[in-house]
């Protein structure tokens, strides 16, 4: 059922496996009878038509056919399904909990040698769950480094000690993927502070602020980057710390989206100095409307005021950190 990508199935055809499997059991329930047990915990759906049923959840098919692989000892399947990239979100979770239960050393093998970002993220999966060979989970621990090693020592160990958290983004900026980059920024930092208050953007940890900015910037060459963008802040005319003062922080934002062209996004390396990261998230309503004004954070419901304050806010912080 998992190959043919499906949870339906007909009782007619499992009548047979079920009488093969129950029969070790001590007074062995017939088959029918079995089915209708596990209708009854919600484990399986009667179809409309006679003698059609379906998984209630994609997740106890999902263990069973993982459970299935560890009896028979035949990961074929899964090696296939890492590479087809079509298929391996629909068998990503039989991996995950197959490798749960034994080890997975050879589906992180076949990763390293045939490397790709979503299947390095689920064999990093392989390596926190289950049982996986020094030698697999170094070679994979290489490869999700790999990104980071353009970072100053200090920055990489830092990093390096945060895995797998700025995997994904080091790896679109070094392949110049600038606007999952620019999303990922803000997965990244969402997570890390558990929101978007004030306050929370004051304690930013100087650390992981550093990373993000110095991947930014030297994968840039030096064009892109919060620290950059807070040099355009100052060279514009702003202060580090508004205090109260809204007004002073809106008429110097307006001058930064003026200065890097923020009236319309562009994730290209010919964007104007600092145009990047904007950190714009879908849906929320940016400085100056429309699908040009997606910049930055609107996080609240006080409107563009407050958003403009967390800009200066960020850049203060930066400040601080000596970014």
């Amino acid at each position: 059922m998992m190959q043919q990508e499906t949870r339906t199935f007909k009782q007619a055809v499992v009548e047979q496996l079920f009488t093969e499997h129950l029969s070790k059991l001590p007074n062995p329930p017939k088959p029918v009878q079995f089915l209708k047990d596990l209708q009854a915990v919600d484990a399986l759906i009667a179809k409309e038509r006679e003698g059609d049923y379906e998984f209630a959840h994609l997740s106890f098919q999902e263990y069973l056919a993982a459970a299935r692989v560890k009896e028979t000892k035949d990961d074929a399947v899964f090696l296939q399904a890492l590479n087809d990239s079509e298929n391996l979100s629909w068998w990503a979770e039989t991996m995950r909990l197959y490798a749960a239960q034994t080890d997975a050393s050879r589906l992180v093998d076949a990763v390293v040698q045939e490397p790709a970002l979503e299947k390095i993220l689920l064999a990093w999966n392989f390596c926190r769950e289950g049982r996986v060979g020094v030698l697999q989970k170094q070679s994979l621990l290489d490869l999700i480094d790999e990104p980071l090693k353009i970072l100053e020592p200090a920055d990489f160990q830092y990093a390096q000690d945060s895995q797998p958290r700025y995997f994904k983004l080091a790896h679109y900026l070094q392949t110049e993927q600038w606007q999952a980059a620019d999303r990922e920024t803000y997965e990244v930092m969402k997570r890390i502070m558990g929101g978007w208050l004030l306050q929370e953007i004051k304690d930013f940890p100087c650390p992981d602020l550093s990373v993000i900015d110095q991947l930014w910037l030297k994968h840039s060459q030096g064009k892109f980057g919060f620290s950059v963008q807070k040099q355009i802040w100052v060279e514009v005319g702003g202060k580090l710390d508004y205090g109260k003062d809204r007004q002073a922080a809106k008429d110097t934002f307006e001058a930064l989206y003026l200065e890097v062209n923020w009236s319309t996004i562009r994730y290209e390396l010919t964007s104007p100095r600092g145009h990047l990261p904007c950190v714009a998230e879908p849906g929320f309503y940016g400085y100056g409307g429309g699908r040009g004004g997606e910049i930055w954070l609107m996080w609240g419901g006080e409107g563009a005021f407050d958003y403009i304050y967390w800009v200066s806010i960020l850049f203060s912080r930066i400040q601080a950190c000596r970014l």
